[in-house]
């Protein structure tokens, strides 16, 4: 629908029941996650279809974001730390504050072991020698099962190695080769935001559902 400009005829418009009826569910209960990658994946589709010259520049701008965020993710989880520490504030849900402790908590374990990691799924289990979350909204432990951000759950048990091998990976998909400038690249460029932005604040990234649902979008 986007990608057309809205010219779309009788039988194209009914086939979007069921799309836009998930969409409209997702933004009345509290999948704020899901709205997030919509609304996120929605505006890079509307500025990637300019023209080809801005899918170029979009596609380059997202190469950039994902990979200065696996390197830098660590230091920028400290600020949304703290802001966890002095609240709850007015303005953010329990669950982002939530979030934010939990990417704290995620950071110090990270420098236990910088290099390789605690090791893969190694989130779950690590000890958290009785800490508990001040908000409590995924669980009682100050950490529930992952870090809740892809970039600090690769650091966390893969370490730096995994990080590098996770910017190379961006760089892979990224290829000219791979992503020409076609007409579907506006389609690809948002569906990857989408998937970027759910990424960075939601989901453990080595369930196995959320991991076809990346790797099928990659394909």
């Amino acid at each position: 629908l986007l990608i057309r400009g809205w010219r779309w005829n009788a039988g194209e418009w009914a086939s979007l029941i069921v799309p836009l009826a998930v969409a409209a569910i997702v933004m009345i209960v509290p999948a704020r996650s899901a709205a997030l990658g919509m609304l996120v994946g929605s505006a890079i589709l509307l500025l990637a279809r300019v023209d080809d010259e801005r899918a170029t520049s979009v596609r380059r701008w997202l190469r950039g974001a994902t990979i200065a965020a696996t390197a830098l993710m660590v230091p920028l989880a400290w600020p949304f730390a703290w802001l966890a520490s002095i609240g709850p504030t007015d303005g953010f849900f329990r669950s982002a504050l939530h979030r934010f402790e939990i990417w704290g908590h995620a950071v110090g374990r990270i420098v236990e072991a910088p290099l390789l990691g605690h090791g893969i799924d190694a989130a779950r289990a690590l000890p958290v020698a009785g800490e508990s979350s001040r908000f409590a909204e995924l669980g009682p432990t100050i950490m529930p099962l992952h870090p809740h951000n892809a970039f600090l759950q690769v650091w966390l048990e893969l370490g730096a190695v995994g990080a590098a091998l996770m910017a190379a990976l961006v760089l892979v998909l990224f290829a000219r080769r791979r992503m020409p400038a076609t007409d579907a690249q506006p389609l690809t460029l948002g569906m990857y935001a989408c998937a970027l932005a759910m990424a960075a604040e939601a989901y453990g990234i080595w369930q196995a559902w959320w991991m076809c649902g990346l790797l099928t979008g990659g394909l």
